[in-house]
């Protein structure tokens, strides 16, 4: 029976070891995209809001896809949000085509079928 629960407990260990090793990758990843110059294909971001953006973050391309669409100017089809507000709403997702449209829709005006949020609401609303 020892043997069974330490077999268990390596196990378990290992798991937990693999996954937080991925995610350390991810938010390794991330970081290097969010504060490399934009010419060589980063953000561009300050360390500070490269790490408040990537910090744990679940899968990397997730969060850069959201960041780049939050912070693009509406007329390249944007959100147009600041720098800093475009981390809030982006920091962790998993899924940045969800937070994007939630967002989408929490800012659009009520008569279009949005709630009519702030934009600072409706980031807090959809992060």
């Amino acid at each position: 029976m020892k043997v069974f629960f330490s077999a268990i407990f390596v196990f378990l260990t290992s798991i937990i070891f693999i996954n937080s090793s991925q995610a350390n990758d991810q938010s390794v990843s991330c970081y290097q995209t969010a504060w490399e110059h934009p010419e060589k294909g980063g953000l561009g971001l300050t360390r500070g809001m490269a790490l408040d953006l990537c910090k744990g973050a679940p899968v990397a391309k997730e969060v850069l896809q959201c960041y780049r669409k939050a912070w693009e100017h509406p007329e390249k089809d944007g959100l147009g949000l600041s720098r800093g507000m475009a981390v809030d709403l982006c920091k962790g997702v998993s899924q940045s085509k969800k937070v994007i449209s939630c967002y989408q829709t929490a800012w659009e005006h009520p008569e279009k079928g949005g709630l009519g949020l702030t934009r600072g609401m409706a980031v807090d609303f959809c992060k």
